[in-house]
This record gives structure tokens, C-alpha cells and sequence, in this order.
């Protein structure tokens, strides 16, 4: 059986526990399983979704960030667990290309963790980033 239509969910939760913060909205619409705007498993980013990112275009943001961050890490002279934490990572491009322009060197210490709430993004970044 499909969800709800979205705002029949978020309405039905109104009336179930009382008024919601912008923050639970938020969370609903973005992220609900099957119908959230990032969750429902239609393409977002890109030419064929609904808008681009800097990551969309290529991997120059990646190649650019790694050197961004190599330099920190030989500023704070080289520490052994360099850790690099994105938000809503997609799938996983901004990561590899990160990861594919670092140095060997920056990467035996460099750290990537991805924070992810949607489920089905987390298996495709997976498989990237294998």
C-alpha cells in the first residue's frame, strides 16, 4: 500500500498530536519515505532534475576542495585522523571526487563520513565510494 499523499500526512499528524515545529515540517517533506521531495527516489540533481549543484557539473569542486583541505591538514601539521563529515551527500559524487584527487599521502590520514537520512541514497553512495 502507498503513503498518503504528503500533506495528508503531515495533516493527519497535526491532528493526532497538536501543532508541529517548522523543523518536524521540514522533516516530513523532505525526508518521509516515499513521498518526501529528497526520499521519494525521483532524480533531484542534475540536467534531468530539478535543479544543479556545483557537483552536477563536474568534478572540478571535488579536485578544488581536496586541495582546500590538504592544505589544512599539513597546517595543522599533518594529524593522523583528518575528518571530513558532508551533510546530504546524494550520491556520493562530491566524495569521490574529493577522494580521487587527494594525495596518498592525505588520504592514509583523511577520514569521509557521510551524514545521510535517506536510506536509499546511503546504498548509492555506498556503491560509489567502494
Amino acid at each position: 500500500m502507498s503513503s498518503p499523499p504528503l500533506a495528508s500526512l503531515i495533516t493527519q499528524e497535526i491532528r493526532e498530536k497538536g501543532p508541529i515545529s517548522f523543523a518536524r515540517f521540514m522533516e516530513i517533506a523532505l525526508y518521509e519515505p516515499d513521498c518526501g521531495y529528497y526520499a521519494n527516489g525521483a532524480k533531484r540533481v542534475g540536467k534531468d532534475g530539478d535543479f544543479y549543484t556545483s557537483v552536477s557539473l563536474g568534478a572540478g569542486l571535488g579536485a578544488v576542495l581536496a586541495c582546500a583541505f590538504e592544505d589544512m591538514w599539513q597546517r595543522m601539521d599533518r594529524p593522523n585522523d583528518f575528518v571530513i563529515v558532508e551533510q546530504g551527500a546524494n550520491d556520493g559524487s562530491l566524495a569521490a571526487d574529493v577522494l580521487a584527487s587527494a594525495s596518498s599521502e592525505f588520504l592514509e590520514s583523511l577520514r569521509y563520513r557521510i551524514v545521510e537520512p535517506i536510506s536509499g541514497l546511503r546504498d548509492l553512495q555506498h556503491k560509489r565510494l567502494e
